[in-house]
């Protein structure tokens, strides 16, 4: 791993570290630890960070999805909730989580075909909302002014869906071959920033106009984060995180992030914090300020 890595962590990271036999993913068996995380958002009110945990087939509805809830810096992750909200488990339907993102006292998760919505604080489940024309959600964010955004596979292309403020059920804002399959999305008061899988990046308007802004240089995207006035971009092709300056140019932040899920920025530390979905890790990178 490059220096820029600040941190990696994974279930039991010290028992890892002293050399006792765990599994080759790196954790102990059982509840304990990731399975398969896609996904990481930083509750900065609440000083956690949610991870998604797949725990299964992408496209199953399965019950098998659950949301860990971790403590930033905790030594062997001391007070992690590694099942913090469990899918068929007190009242909770969660098959395959994706994407994740805190608004407010909202948490809100895609999974396959819906948007569901737990309370920030509690993890109490509180509304299912169905994303009609979806078959495969994946990243989803908040606008300031509360405006949440999805992307992921329609029928037969990628697409992108919004919810307005007020609003009960999403309306499709894009869609179509040109978009390609978005993967990464960060909701700016202007305008919604997204990357493609291919590795894309533009921005979006209200009206679903698109303006190009660069493209990374390895495919296989898995997600998109704003990070110190910049855009990062994690890349499974690259194995790696690109930073992507909205003024022009592209560099890689780390020799090496294997697997890596979508990602999240915790401002308070100056990391982007990045799951790693074959490793069952989740690991921080460093973003220098520009």
């Amino acid at each position: 791993m490059s220096k820029s890595i600040a941190r990696w962590f994974a279930a039991a990271a010290v028992v890892v570290a002293a050399g006792i036999g765990l599994q080759a993913c790196g954790q102990p068996p059982g509840p304990a630890g990731f399975e398969g995380p896609t996904a990481v958002c930083h509750d900065s009110e609440g000083g956690f960070y949610l991870v998604a945990n797949r725990n299964g087939d992408a496209g199953a509805k399965d019950g098998n999805g659950f949301i860990s809830r971790m403590v930033p810096g905790a030594e062997d992750a001391a007070g992690t909730q590694w099942r913090w909200i469990t899918g068929a488990r007190d009242g909770v339907t969660l098959h395959a989580p994706a994407g994740i993102v805190v608004h407010e006292a909202t948490l809100f998760v895609t999974d396959i075909d819906v948007v569901r919505r737990f309370d920030r604080e509690s993890g109490t489940p509180q509304e299912e909302l169905v994303v009609a024309g979806a078959s495969r959600l994946g990243a989803v964010a908040v606008a300031p002014d509360g405006t949440v955004y999805v992307a992921g596979r329609g029928v037969r292309d990628g697409a992108i869906w919004r919810l307005a403020p007020g609003s009960s059920s999403f309306e499709e804002l894009v869609s179509g071959p040109d978009l390609g399959l978005p993967v990464g999305l960060v909701a700016r008061p202007a305008a919604l920033y997204v990357v493609n899988a291919a590795g894309a990046f533009f921005q979006i308007d209200g009206q679903g106009r698109r303006t190009a802004l660069g493209q990374v240089p390895t495919g296989g995207v898995t997600g998109l984060a704003r990070a110190n006035g910049a855009y990062c971009i994690p890349s499974a092709a690259g194995q790696c995180v690109y930073r992507f300056a909205a003024t022009g140019g592209v560099e890689a932040l780390s020799q090496r992030v294997p697997d890596p899920g979508n990602c999240a920025f915790d401002t308070s530390r100056g990391v982007l914090v990045v799951p790693s979905l074959s490793g069952n890790l989740v690991g921080s990178v460093a973003v220098p300020a520009r």
